[in-house]
């Protein structure tokens, strides 16, 4: 069985070794960082398949870390811990391009849950995109990039976490097909037991805010009320 690596960042030493320990327990190679600066260095030298990332690190703010990995198209899983409740935050973060967001204090136990669901979707995403005939589709004014995982809208890239891009191109796919919030969830959250009602509404938000010229009238991705949404293209 494949041995997972992952890296903590995180400043503070009694958290991130209790979270090392509550990791441990399951043969993941870990590593630690206790600063923004050694998270870097790590990164620079080592292939992590998932990143456990502090907001508030003591040299720097987390969130620069996370945009530094994605503009650099590297797409590696990373969960946001942190002590900021609130959905400013959690958008600004997902927009950015994290995967999954933990508020402190949280049960390790959901820790450890989360982790492995998104290790186990990851491998999923490599193993599709290496099974696709096709490394990109273009839809309409929408480009899908499965080798670098990423989608351009004419030409400009559009910043998507791997969960996003999963929504928006199950969306795609079934162009022009009236989509029951059930059936979305089922193919998008399958198993998946920290989820509730509204995941799916702030999923469809932060997604019109990066697809749509002008989000409060949707071109693309319509919500049809109490029967589900649909993306309209008729190119």
């Amino acid at each position: 069985m494949r041995q997972y690596s992952i890296l903590i960042i995180e400043n503070d030493l009694y958290l991130r070794q209790t979270i090392i320990n509550s990791l441990s327990k399951d043969n993941f190679i870990l590593h630690e960082a206790a600063s923004g600066r050694d998270g870097y260095t790590i990164l620079g030298n080592t292939v992590v398949d998932l990143i456990i990332l502090d907001l508030h690190l003591g040299d720097m703010d987390g969130s620069i870390i996370l945009k530094s990995l994605r503009d650099q198209f590297i797409r590696t899983p990373v969960i946001i811990i942190s002590t900021a409740d609130s959905i400013q935050s959690k958008i600004e973060n997902f927009t950015i391009g994290c995967d999954d967001y933990l508020t402190k204090p949280f049960y390790f136990e959901e820790l450890i849950i989360r982790v492995k669901k998104l290790l186990k979707t990851n491998e999923n995403l490599i193993n599709n995109k290496n099974n696709t005939l096709d490394e990109i589709i273009e839809v309409g004014e929408f480009k899908f990039d499965f080798l670098r995982y990423k989608v351009d809208k004419n030409g400009k890239n559009i910043e998507l976490n791997s969960k996003l891009f999963n929504l928006f191109f199950y969306l795609v796919k079934n162009k022009n097909t009236l989509l029951t919030r059930e059936q979305i969830y089922q193919n998008i959250w399958s198993n998946e037991n920290h989820i509730n009602d509204n995941t799916l509404s702030v999923h469809i938000h932060m997604l019109r805010n990066l697809i749509e010229d002008d989000p409060k009238n949707p071109r693309y991705i319509k919500t049809i009320k109490s029967e589900g949404i649909i993306f309209s293209c008729n190119e």
